[in-house]
């Protein structure tokens, strides 16, 4: 049972992980193009089809990333699990050349034999506890999800996507590119400010800071975003 709920709390801070790593550029990312696009095109539908097809090559690519990133994690869940196996295998005898080095350690110190074994005896224990440690308290390194390279693939190209469609949604009912940009800006920027309580919560960090933070990198995008179109426009 204890297993099962380490295995099911792992899998949800893996989510929880994937929605942090995708969500926030979902939706700062398709907001700055949206703004930027919102001063120079006159059609929602020309906009909407640009901030689309950005969208979805954007979740592949996180996609990708996700599925590269979680690989690499695997394989270091897997070191060390071989590590800690390892651990275990030696556990169960000390080498015999440990036991020699104690037993010529502990006979200069004019112990006798049956001291001598019982102090070996107990280095072996203390060995076993050691490693009973490991496999208890990291449990991460004990059970490495198999799937997790799909699955985090899948989850950060759909939360990246998700976090895009927000900024784009005012752009499907408003046809004033201008109207709908400020309609955006206060969705989007909403969004983003609970996105970073979310996000500092999860990560340790104080809630209220990470919400700012997220809020004022998305009105520095877009305003940079806003920038340069008036400049080209011009």
């Amino acid at each position: 049972m204890k297993t099962n709920l380490t295995k099911r709390h792992l899998r949800n801070a893996d989510i929880l992980t994937d929605i942090a790593v995708s969500t926030g550029d979902g939706l700062v990312i398709p907001f700055a193009l949206a703004a930027g696009l919102s001063i120079i095109v006159s059609s929602t539908q020309t906009i909407l089809i640009i901030c689309f097809t950005v969208l979805a090559a954007g979740s592949i690519i996180m996609s990708i990333g996700g599925f590269l990133t979680a690989k690499t994690e695997a394989a270091r869940h897997h070191n060390n699990l071989s590590i800690i196996k390892n651990g275990i295998n030696s556990a169960i005898l000390l080498p015999q050349n440990e036991r020699d080095k104690t037993r010529q350690f502990l006979a200069k110190l004019d112990l006798g034999e049956e001291i001598q074994q019982q102090a070996v005896d107990e280095m072996i224990k203390e060995k076993r506890l050691l490693i009973e440690y490991l496999v208890h308290n990291h449990p991460e390194d004990i059970y490495p999800n198999s799937n997790r390279a799909q699955k985090s693939a899948f989850n950060i190209g759909l939360f990246y996507f998700a976090g895009g469609i927000v900024p784009l949604l005012p752009y499907f009912f408003i046809y004033d590119p201008v109207f709908a940009l400020k309609v955006s800006a206060v969705a989007t920027l909403s969004c983003l400010f609970l996105f970073g309580l979310f996000k500092g919560k999860f990560t340790g960090t104080n809630p209220w800071i990470s919400a700012f933070r997220s809020t004022i990198i998305g009105t520095l995008a877009v305003a940079c975003a806003v920038g340069v179109a008036s400049i080209i426009r011009e």
